[in-house]
């Protein structure tokens, strides 16, 4: 039994926000219908005003290292979410609610708290996944011809790659592909150097990189048409970790539970591991 035979057989178990990204995920990725009933019997809240008001990122990963930035742009944590949720309901189920978050957020504080962003390179390099998504779903949604991922690329693969700056390629990728709806990226040979940069990269850190990073590398890989060098050694750690599903020694015991690690298991069906 494939992991996600398995996935599917236990779907039900699962809370609903993790049966919602699975489901999207599988679908956008795979295509298909097997999804669509459920997708639309659990359409996501369109009431914004809760996301917004949920600023607690207290339980973020690198909390010490990102407070500050937290901090400095209060705020970035909920509009992240509340962008993510408009996204989301505009490209499943056709619901434009990119009015709505205006109205609420306001387009002159949204455009100045983006250009303030693309102004403070260590914040993007620390806050990774919160700049890359407010920067890149605000141009998604509210377009001004601002090209932010050829900006956020060159930004990254000019400074000194790390792990953390896996985080910024793949998310980068993430946005520019509406969350693997659209795999015709644009920027292929600055994809293709980042793709390069993270091969690298785990190589060399290999025990510390988490299976969920090695997942998504080779899920961006396969979009840019990257052959991964280390491939088959993260299948074989994969392998080595895998029962019903992959469990990742690196992770606190709730993150190696059916849903805590539903994240990493949806990354390793994509991957082209999961046979």
């Amino acid at each position: 039994m494939t992991v996600r035979d398995y996935y599917l057989k236990h779907f039900e178990e699962l809370p609903e926000d993790k049966q919602f990204h699975l489901a999207t995920r599988l679908k956008n990725w795979f295509g298909g219908a097997e999804f669509d009933d459920f997708l639309a019997e659990h359409e996501p809240s369109r009431d914004l005003a809760p996301l917004l008001a949920n600023d607690d990122y207290s339980r973020v990963n690198f909390i010490d290292e990102r407070r500050p930035y937290f901090e400095k742009y209060q705020g970035i944590y909920a509009l992240e979410a509340t962008l993510c949720r408009v996204l989301h309901l505009w490209m499943e189920y056709g619901v434009d609610l990119r009015g709505d978050l205006l109205d609420a957020y306001g387009r002159e504080r949204l455009f100045e708290l983006c250009d303030k962003l693309r102004n403070d390179d260590e914040c993007l390099f620390v806050l990774t996944t919160w700049v890359v998504n407010v920067l890149a779903l605000t141009e998604e949604m509210y377009p001004r011809g601002i090209d932010v991922y050829e900006e956020m690329l060159t930004k990254t693969l000019a400074h000194e790659q790390t792990i953390m700056s896996i985080y910024l390629y793949t998310h980068i990728m993430l946005c520019e592909s509406r969350f693997y709806r659209n795999k015709n990226l644009k920027h292929l040979d600055l994809y293709r150097e980042a793709m390069e940069n993270c091969d690298r990269i785990i190589a060399e850190n290999f025990d510390e990189v988490t299976l969920d990073m090695k997942f998504e590398f080779l899920v961006c890989a396969q979009m840019v048409g990257y052959e991964a060098q280390c491939k088959e050694k993260i299948r074989a750690e994969a392998d080595l970790n895998k029962g019903d599903f992959v469990k990742d020694p690196r992770k606190a015991d709730r993150l190696n539970t059916l849903a805590g690690a539903e994240h990493r298991n949806v990354l390793y069906m994509m991957s082209g591991l999961d046979v």
